[in-house]
């Protein structure tokens, strides 16, 4: 379908801002401001979920960002958001958490390898993204893990947000064990 005069002068100007946005965090990865801008111009001025084409190009744009600053939150927010909003608003399957929450493992693995960032100390953006991302995976295992970060986070790591991070963990062991009961009522449901 060919689009319209119309139509294309408004793509070409959602092109030139998305540029514009690019340009600014080009200038300044920790630009919160350009991050809003990005995620406004990405989604057209409207609240409609991203296709998953365009999910996929900001997700990348946004693991670049970290990896060049892992120290950034801005690029972790907006991360998190973009794959939030696909499992809950476009009720998008859990596949792609799953492919990020891979990313995000190996993203981990590199940075405990590498003696100048491990020297800064841990980065409480990534390990936060990580239990967002686990949580929202939703089974056992995630959970269990992402309340295990949680710990982590609260007794070395941001303590100075120590309650938030143990209130995190009790809710994660919640939700856990609450899957677990489902899970344990439907076999004994199956049984009889």
């Amino acid at each position: 379908m060919e689009l319209s005069k119309e139509e294309t002068k408004v793509k070409s100007l959602w092109e030139a801002e998305l540029r514009f946005a690019h340009s600014l965090l080009l200038e300044d990865m920790r630009n919160n401001s350009a991050w809003n801008h990005r995620w406004f111009v990405t989604h057209e001025g409207s609240t409609n979920p991203l296709s998953l084409d365009t999910l996929e190009m900001e997700a990348q744009y946004a693991l670049h960002a970290v990896q060049v600053d892992p120290f950034n939150e801005s690029p972790w927010s907006y991360l998190i958001g973009i794959l939030k909003e696909h499992t809950t608003k476009a009720k998008g399957d859990k596949k792609i958490l799953a492919t990020y929450e891979e990313k995000l493992s190996k993203l981990h693995s590199d940075y405990n390898s590498n003696p100048s960032l491990v020297a800064q100390g841990q980065c409480n953006f990534m390990l936060g993204s990580h239990v967002e991302i686990l949580q929202d995976l939703n089974t056992f295992d995630t959970l269990t893990q992402a309340s295990e970060i949680a710990l982590s986070l609260a007794s070395e790591h941001d303590v100075i947000r120590r309650k938030y991070w143990l209130y995190r963990q009790e809710e994660l062991l919640k939700q856990a064990s609450i899957l677990t009961r489902d899970h344990n009522s439907e076999i004994v449901q199956d049984e009889n």
